[in-house]
């Protein structure tokens, strides 16, 4: 009896689930109708959207003329970072007022374009006061204060502002919210606010509502893993969001652990104490807008390379989907180290920590770990070593399946029996990773007077190196149940063609698992 009432309300938990992609109250109207009418209603909304966001007028703020705001700019832009120099610029920078309303509580994190600082947000004249008076007493205190884990002003309205280091870099930043105004209204999407635009440094700046849930990274690394209860849950959730999102254009093509905030130790309907959505994708500024022309490889991806024609490469500076990677011309290539049990993948050229953003350049700048990882698609690798986008929406589906992997035993997709990645797969992702910064390197070096062309010999040893990978079968020990398996084997399947061609159709395979799941559990018990 009880396990028929585990299983009454695990059904209960899909319904919901489900009945967030279908209902229209929590959904925007385009994304219902797949006939011609709604394809028209979803290119009105679209456009609706679009200009509203270009029609909202930014907050205006000040960079330079406040002290404490310029030294914190001098700091970011110019300085060499440390985390304990980070932490005491984060200690000044708290109670700095941006705008009449907005008021700095604390330095979120650092990426390779931009800084992430946590305001608070006050509702009214009065409330501003109250918060004044509040920063007063607290200045005794700063140190104190940010060491201790919960902070009083958590439960205040909370809005992260991301400003680029300098003008050049605003694109990823303008991406991003050309990206979120277009999913705008979708459950489980990061909220935009009203922009910021800081007259003085000529900087614009992405505001977005905080959500307070601690991300899915941190948490693994606390040694804390999914349950099979909780994976189902999440494993629903981050499909159910990408199919909506794919439905609006756009693919995340980037998903890793720190984008998901989700807390492993709540239920379903947990809240948080700021009113933060239980459950966020975030890391959207290398989200690829869907297109008819894009080059998705066939069901080869080793005869699609073999095929590719002789074509000058594009250079990287002209195409916005390499821009994330172009500063590796002047970063020094290391080879990552796991830090714990966990391998956690840091990031193509070195260490660095996947909460606070840190890698050491060789310029001495500290830079958030971009371009491939052990989560990418194969296809990704191959598409930035043939400089095109080779994503799908089946990449999305593997990259779920990979960092679900990692929730439920702590080992990533290339994991074998007994180690975070496999000798074999290592070797090979290695050996990708080095050819595509090869050939980013000649097209970022190159001016565009001479053409970039795809030599044989790499494409030869690139189609040696890809060819071990695809022959390396997934290692699904662990993965939480053994009705599950099919789902991460196909989920996982390194040909994008034999993989779950949607977000959809992946959901509803692996609701079709976990109801075999329950049905033996059921049948055990009696």
């Amino acid at each position: 009896a009880i396990l028929a009432q585990v299983a009454r309300e695990r059904s209960s938990t899909r319904k919901r689930l489900h009945s967030t992609v279908v209902q229209e109250a929590d959904w925007p109207s385009s994304t219902m109708a797949p006939s011609t009418a709604g394809s028209d209603v979803a290119t009105e909304d679209a456009e609706q959207r679009e200009a509203g966001a270009r029609g909202q007028q930014s907050q205006h703020a000040q960079m330079l003329s406040n002290e404490v705001l310029r030294s914190f700019w001098e700091f970011a832009t110019e300085v060499r970072r440390t985390r304990s120099v980070a932490t005491r610029e984060s200690v000044k920078l708290r109670g700095t007022w941006l705008t009449t309303d907005l008021v700095v509580q604390r330095i979120h994190g650092w990426g390779a374009h931009s800084v992430r600082i946590l305001c608070v947000r006050a509702a009214n004249p009065e409330r501003a006061e109250r918060l004044k008076i509040f920063f007063e007493r607290d200045r005794r205190n700063l140190q104190g204060r940010l060491e201790q884990t919960r902070d009083p002003l958590d439960r205040e309205p909370q809005v992260l502002v991301k400003i680029p280091y300098e003008e050049t870099l605003s694109h990823s930043v303008e991406h991003e919210r050309r990206a979120l105004t277009d999913l705008a209204g979708l459950q489980g999407i990061p909220e935009l606010q009203e922009p910021l635009f800081f007259e003085d440094i000529s900087m614009p700046a992405a505001t977005y509502k905080y959500c307070s849930v601690p991300n899915l990274q941190e948490q693994l690394e606390d040694g804390r893993l999914l349950p099979p209860e909780g994976l189902h849950r999440m494993i629903s959730f981050l499909l159910t969001t990408l199919s909506q999102a794919h439905q609006c254009g756009w693919l995340h093509t980037d998903l890793q652990p720190r984008d998901v905030l989700f807390n492993i130790g709540t239920s379903e309907d947990a809240s948080t104490g700021n009113g933060s959505a239980s459950c966020m994708l975030c890391g959207w500024s290398h989200a690829l807008e869907l297109s008819e022309d894009m080059d998705t490889p066939g069901p080869s991806l080793l005869e699609w390379l073999q095929q590719l024609p002789a074509a000058p490469l594009p250079v990287v500076r002209d195409n916005p989907g390499f821009a994330a990677l172009e500063e590796a011309a002047s970063l020094k290539l290391k080879r990552p180290q796991p830090s714990s049990y966990l391998g956690v993948d840091r990031g193509l050229f070195g260490p660095s920590s996947c909460t606070q953003g840190f890698w050491e350049a060789q310029d001495g700048a500290t830079r958030e770990p971009s371009g491939p990882s052990l989560y990418s698609a194969p296809e990704q690798l191959l598409g930035l070593f043939a400089g095109r986008n080779c994503e799908s929406r089946a990449t999305d589906v593997y990259r779920v399946a990979g960092i679900s992997l990692m929730a439920a035993r702590a080992r990533g997709p290339l994991a074998s029996i007994d180690r975070p990645v496999d000798r074999t797969a290592a070797q090979s992702v290695d050996k990708l990773r080095r050819l595509c910064h090869e050939a980013l390197l000649r097209r970022a070096e190159s001016t565009g007077n001479e053409p970039v062309l795809l030599l044989e010999a790499e494409k030869s040893e690139f189609s040696a190196a890809l060819r071990r990978l695809l022959s390396v079968a997934p290692n699904l020990v662990g993965c939480g149940a053994p009705e599950l398996e099919p789902w991460f084997w196909r989920s996982l399947n390194r040909e994008p063609g034999q993989r779950h061609a949607t977000a959809q159709e992946a959901l509803e395979a692996l609701d079709e698992a976990w109801s075999n799941l329950e049905q033996r559990e059921l049948e055990a018990y009696n």
